[in-house]
């Protein structure tokens, strides 16, 4: 709060902070990694079809896991990591998957911290 009031002030940032006069980044620049949780129907071509998107996208797949729906045989949950990305290439990548006919629904879509 006091930071908040000193800046409100006119204030250059917080006193003896390195990160004071740091310039914002737009979010689309930030690179990340992703895990994407999607459900997709089980059928030939489904993974070569998620794959292409990846691709058009200029997004790299690290790791992919593919496990059988236990309520339906015909679907599939597939949990992938990215390697880093700008993060709107990964959106966008994301809201292409979302547009896909085998895609039945992206479960999640959380941002992986590597330590790098």
């Amino acid at each position: 709060m006091s930071a908040a009031r000193a800046i409100a002030r006119g204030a250059e940032g917080i006193p003896l902070s390195d990160h004071a006069k740091l310039p914002a980044v737009s979010m689309d620049n930030v690179t990340t990694r992703m895990a994407i949780t999607v459900t997709v129907k089980d059928r030939l071509g489904v993974l070569a079809q998620i794959a292409q998107v990846f691709a058009d996208h200029g997004v790299s797949i690290s790791t992919m896991h593919q496990t059988e729906d236990p309520k339906d045989q015909a679907i599939s949950v597939l949990r992938l990591v990215t390697h880093t990305g700008r993060h709107r290439d990964l959106m966008d990548t994301v809201g292409a998957l979302r547009e896909l006919p085998v895609v039945d629904e992206v479960l999640s879509v959380i941002p992986v911290e590597t330590g790098d």
